[in-house]
């Protein structure tokens, strides 16, 4: 007896509901929508326009994500490297059963050729589509700096939550290039910590059908600035800029931004030290250097907002000078 229930979706679409994990493939308020909000639209569709992209998927599944990338490069015309992941592959006997070609109206042959193909090779659908099936635990994942996009489409949280946590949420990071992008289902805090953690800037957007947000991440690395100005007027010389893999050294009069995810129009800052009746200067920067936002607050070991109501919404550099420390961190205004 197969471990999978086939299913019928809202939008018409099928899906498979898990005996094992408790949980379905796909939404149940359609998969083919969830599909085309979730990776479609806010992952291939943001990456547009360029001429190719190489794409990772998590996990392969029913192959959905697949398809309707293939169906997407097939339209716009550009080159797609898809590999996909999967430790269980489905048999093509459930493969059958699926109407994802009769809805999209596509030749059958397109999708069953996807799920024929062999493992561990690379196949042309056609002059754009490129694919590789990799059968294989996502733990055991291993890219350094090779994808555009990922899908990030395993089980919830809630049944499979190591596939969530910091360890495989870096080797995501690793995989992508810099400005390479991860969207999810999922908007869980946790994850969304979890991204913010090992590197990513983060994005709430909103859901598919039935569920109110999801998380798309960006590869962000912080670039080797100069601000200059001057110091008598809380300006900043050679500043030095620490990433997640060039930490600053312990320093007792160190700072700390608490919340590195700008909302409702603050951003929120706090100091680790007992010192008082000092000033610290606060300057916001937008990517292209230009000051956006030049404070003098002062330190005190409680939390302090800034309203930065008149920020639009992006990302931002946040550049701290306490003493002769400075501290810049990347943020994300959403």
């Amino acid at each position: 007896m197969s471990d999978n229930q086939l299913i019928i979706t809202k939008d018409g679409s099928h899906s498979l509901f898990s005996q094992k994990h408790g949980v379905s493939y796909h939404s149940k308020y359609g998969a083919i929508q969830e599909t085309q909000h979730v990776f479609i639209n806010a992952g291939f569709q943001h990456k547009t326009p360029t001429t190719s992209l190489s794409i990772l998927g998590i996990g392969f599944g029913t192959g959905l994500n697949a398809f309707m990338t293939f169906l997407e490069s097939k339209k716009q015309e550009i080159n797609v490297n898809y590999i996909g992941v999967e430790a269980y592959p489905l048999s093509m006997e459930t493969i059958n059963e699926f109407n994802f070609s009769e809805i999209l109206k596509e030749e059958e042959s397109a999708f069953q050729k996807m799920h024929e193909l062999n493992w561990e090779k690379s196949h042309a659908l056609n002059d754009h589509f490129q694919l590789t099936k990799m059968k294989m635990m996502i733990e055991d994942i291993d890219f350094k700096n090779q994808f555009d996009l990922i899908y990030f489409d395993a089980f919830g949280p809630g049944s499979q939550p190591e596939l969530w946590e910091e360890p495989i949420l870096q080797e995501m990071y690793d995989a992508l290039r810099v400005d390479g992008v991860l969207t999810t289902y999922c908007a869980k805090g946790s994850v969304k910590r979890g991204l913010k953690k090992v590197g990513f800037t983060i994005e709430a957007l909103p859901g598919p059908p039935g569920k109110r947000e999801m998380t798309r991440a960006t590869k962000m690395e912080l670039p080797e600035i100069e601000i200059e100005g001057d110091n008598s007027k809380g300006g900043f010389i050679n500043v030095d800029v620490f990433s997640k893999d060039q930490a600053a050294e312990p320093i007792k009069e160190a700072i700390q931004i608490i919340q590195e995810e700008i909302s409702n129009g603050f951003l929120s800052i706090k100091f680790n030290t007992n010192k008082t009746g000092k000033t610290a200067n606060v300057k916001i920067l937008g990517i292209d250097g230009n000051v956006l936002l030049d404070k003098n607050i002062p330190v005190t070991p409680t939390a302090q907002n800034l309203d930065i109501q008149e920020i639009s919404n992006g990302n931002y550099f946040v550049a701290i000078k306490f003493g002769d420390h400075i501290k810049t961190s990347l943020i994300t205004k959403i």
